[in-house]
C-alpha cells in the first residue's frame, strides 16, 4: 500500500527460480502480481526472473513454463513488465559464466531458449490487447496489522489464494487497513481471512457491518486476541473453515 502512494509505478520482482515445492510453483506469479496490483492500487512493473543468479536456481525453466508464467502476470494485473538480461554465477560455483544471457553457452542452462521465450512473449504483448475482468466478489484478507506476518502466516495467505485458483473462483487482496479505514468495498460479498489474529475496534466495526449486511466472512481459526494481545470476543456472523485447509504449504 505503501508503494502505491509513494510510486507511479510500483514494482515487484518475481525469482519462481528459487522454489522448490512444485505445487507451490503453480500459482507463484500469479500471487505476487495480483498482491501487489490489489494492495497499490496500481498496474505492477513486473520482473519475471529466469535468469541465472547468485542464489542457486533450483531448476532451469523451458519456454513453455516461461510463457505460462507471463500469461498469469498479465491475467493477474501486470501493467509493465522489465526483463533482467544477464546470467549471473552461482554463490556455489562463482567461476561459471557471467554476462548477458544470449552469450551463455552452457547447454544445461538452455539460454537460447530462454532468451528468444522472453523476446516471443513481450513482442506478442506488444500487439496484443489485454481483457480486464470484472471486479471480484469475493476477497483474500491481507493482515498487514492485524497477524505477525511470519512464513506461515504468508503460506496461509498462498494456499487460500491458490486453492481459489484451482477451483476457478476469482477473488481479489484487500488489507485490514482499508478496512478499517473505509469499511469492506462495495461488490465484495465473501472475505476469506486465513491468518486473522488481533482485532482493533476499527477492523471489528468494518468487518461486523460486513456480516450484518449478508457478507460471508471465513475464517481459519475461532481464537481472536485485541491489540493488546488479549483474548476477546469472537467476530459476530463469522464462520471458521478446518485449519488443515490453510495448511497446504508447510
Amino acid at each position: 500500500e505503501g508503494q502505491g502512494r509513494t510510486f507511479d509505478y510500483p514494482s515487484v520482482a518475481i525469482r519462481p527460480l528459487l522454489v522448490e515445492d512444485d505445487l507451490m510453483l503453480h500459482h507463484y506469479i500469479a500471487f505476487y502480481t495480483q498482491l501487489y496490483h490489489d494492495l497499490t492500487g496500481k498496474a505492477p512493473m513486473v520482473s519475471v526472473r529466469m535468469n541465472t543468479s547468485a542464489a542457486s536456481p533450483r531448476f532451469i525453466p523451458r519456454a513453455g513454463l516461461i510463457r505460462r508464467w507471463y500469461d498469469q502476470a498479465v491475467r493477474h494485473g501486470a501493467g509493465a513488465f522489465y526483463f533482467w538480461t544477464r546470467d549471473y554465477p552461482y554463490s556455489d560455483a562463482p567461476g561459471i559464466y557471467d554476462g548477458p544471457i544470449p552469450g551463455n553457452t552452457d547447454s544445461s542452462v538452455i539460454a537460447q531458449e530462454r532468451w528468444r521465450a522472453v523476446l516471443d512473449a513481450l513482442g506478442h504483448l506488444c500487439t496484443h490487447q489485454r481483457f480486464l475482468p470484472p471486479a471480484a466478489e469475493a476477497a483474500i484478507l491481507v493482515p498487514n496489522e492485524s497477524a505477525l506476518l511470519h512464513r506461515e502466516e504468508w503460506r496461509r495467505l498462498y494456499a487460500a489464494f491458490s486453492a481459489c485458483c484451482e477451483a476457478g473462483l476469482h477473488t481479489r487482496f484487500i488489507s485490514d487497513r482499508t478496512i478499517a479505514g473505509r469499511g469492506v468495498p462495495t461488490g465484495i460479498k465473501m472475505i476469506v481471512a486465513p491468518a486473522l489474529e488481533f482485532l482493533y475496534p476499527a477492523l471489528r466495526g468494518g468487518l461486523e457491518r460486513f456480516t450484518a449486511a449478508g457478507g460471508s466472512l471465513l475464517l481459519a481459526q475461532p481464537e481472536v486476541w485485541d491489540e493488546k494481545g488479549d483474548p476477546t470476543q469472537p467476530l459476530v456472523g463469522s464462520m471458521v473453515l478446518e485449519s488443515d485447509l490453510f495448511e497446504v504449504f508447510p
